[in-house]
């Protein structure tokens, strides 16, 4: 048990002693609480994006830079007699000249907004076709009606 005796000349020195112990408390409660706060767990796509070489790696290969992924979703592309997707592989030709390879396969479809903006400041995304962690097609888009799209080449 602890005694306190407010009388005498100690008055003074166990104000001080208890004043700088309060402070000391305050300040090692401050930092456990500023140390202990748990940092967000990256869901497994972003993790893609910082640590592995394939979508994260294709990104920053073509200096674009990741913000968030707004969607996901499993597509299949349409045959080689398709007049539309002949067109879209026209665009990427001399980026994936292989595209038609993949043809009526289902590949995942990836809305990701980028950091980098278009000259007139918009938000820009990248729309990434991925099959077996390879991305396979990509290009970026502003996602507005008839603003057409870019060549993902377009920052590198």
């Amino acid at each position: 048990m602890f005694f306190v005796n407010f009388k005498g000349k100690n008055l003074k020195k166990r104000f001080v002693f208890f004043f700088f112990a309060v402070i000391l408390l305050v300040v090692f409660i401050s930092l456990l609480l500023f140390f202990s706060g748990k940092s967000k767990t990256p869901s497994p796509f972003e993790t893609d994006l910082t640590v592995t070489k394939g979508v994260g790696g294709f990104l920053r290969g073509l200096s674009l830079e990741f913000d968030k992924q707004e969607s996901s979703r499993f597509v299949t592309f349409p045959q080689k007699e398709d007049l539309v997707f002949n067109q879209y592989a026209e665009f990427l030709e001399k980026t994936f000249p292989d595209i038609l390879d993949f043809s009526g396969k289902k590949v995942e479809e990836r809305y990701i907004r980028l950091k980098n903006k278009t000259e007139k400041q918009k938000t820009l995304f990248a729309v990434l076709y991925i099959h077996e962690e390879e991305v396979v097609a990509a290009h970026l888009s502003t996602l507005e009606e008839g603003s057409g799209n870019l060549p993902v080449t377009a920052f590198g």
